[in-house]
């Protein structure tokens, strides 16, 4: 059996697709600096919170360098300068509400530890909301271990390595859904509706932007994207696509949609993953009551979730 799933990982591997062991799909050892040419971008970011209360981040972003992003080396500098200017832009937007929001920006166009790097508006809840959406990230690092134990499983035949593989996923599933369930201690409703929501919206399907937004420098013409949503990340997606779990209707185009907003290799692995023999099908084949048991528990966890 050792031999058979030496083998097996073979078939199928999560390293090409930036994809941490320990820590999932969390960036281990992120950067907290960019290079010096950047810190206009930094001193901004890091004062977020700060000049929105005192409504003075657009004047700020406006006064700042067109800087190029030819000087960023590596995927580490990349995330960490998107999500400085995602970040700056935001709060460009929605400095004054949803009642005035702006309709033109200024081009920001190029995203760890448990500390956030920038702040948002919204004090402890904000904290709290973050912090409780990567715990949440982290416990799942186990299930994205076992996918490919489940699909080598699956391609080689061997039946107690998937079912091993389902046991170690579903387990993690209910680890997300316990951690999630801290959002109700950490994060206060009304702050999160009031203030962290607003900030995290979009200006596509918005009815406050309903004509989008403008990236002054990029085109003439409105962009429209989407806020921030748990919908972007990929930990679901490959669930769904290795359980056969499928969306219609308009959850689905959406479910669909946000994949352009994910990090090219974990598009890439999710997409990779749905091209894998079909797990369901494998099941129904072998006629296991183990291992029936072991994926109609991996489902119900995740329903539950």
């Amino acid at each position: 059996m050792a031999a058979l799933e030496s083998d097996s990982r073979c078939f199928f591997s999560l390293d090409p697709y930036h994809v941490s062991e320990e820590f999932g799909f969390i960036l281990p050892d992120p950067l907290d600096k960019l290079p010096a040419y950047y810190q206009p971008w930094m001193d901004i970011a890091l004062r977020f919170p700060e000049l929105i209360d005192s409504h003075d981040l657009r004047s700020h972003v406006n006064k700042m360098p067109l800087l190029s992003s030819r000087f960023l080396k590596n995927h580490h500098e990349l995330q960490l300068a998107h999500l400085a200017l995602c970040s700056m832009t935001a709060g460009y937007v929605w400095q004054e509400g949803e009642d005035n929001a702006v309709e033109v920006s200024l081009s920001l166009y190029l995203g760890t530890n448990l500390e956030q790097l920038f702040k948002f508006p919204g004090g402890d809840s904000a904290r709290g909301f973050f912090t409780v959406s990567l715990l949440v990230e982290l416990v799942a690092a186990p299930a994205l271990q076992n996918i490919h134990t489940v699909i080598n499983g699956v391609r080689s035949g061997d039946t107690e390595a998937v079912i091993r593989g389902l046991e170690v996923i579903s387990q993690s599933i209910q680890d997300m859904t316990d951690r999630l369930n801290l959002m109700h201690m950490h994060v206060e409703p009304s702050v999160f509706y009031g203030t962290l929501r607003v900030v995290l919206s979009g200006w596509r399907d918005n009815p406050c932007m309903p004509n989008g937004l403008i990236y002054e420098g990029v085109q003439t013409e409105p962009m429209h994207y989407s806020g921030a949503s748990a919908a972007e990340g990929s930990l679901l997606h490959c669930f769904d696509e290795l359980l056969g779990v499928k969306h219609e209707g308009h959850g689905g185009a959406f479910l669909n949609r946000m994949r352009s907003y994910m990090l090219p290799p974990h598009r890439k692995l999710i997409e990779d993953i749905s091209l894998q023999p079909s797990l369901k099908t494998f099941v129904q084949q072998q006629a296991n009551e183990d291992l029936n048991q072991a994926f109609t528990q991996c489902v119900t966890k995740l329903l539950t979730f």
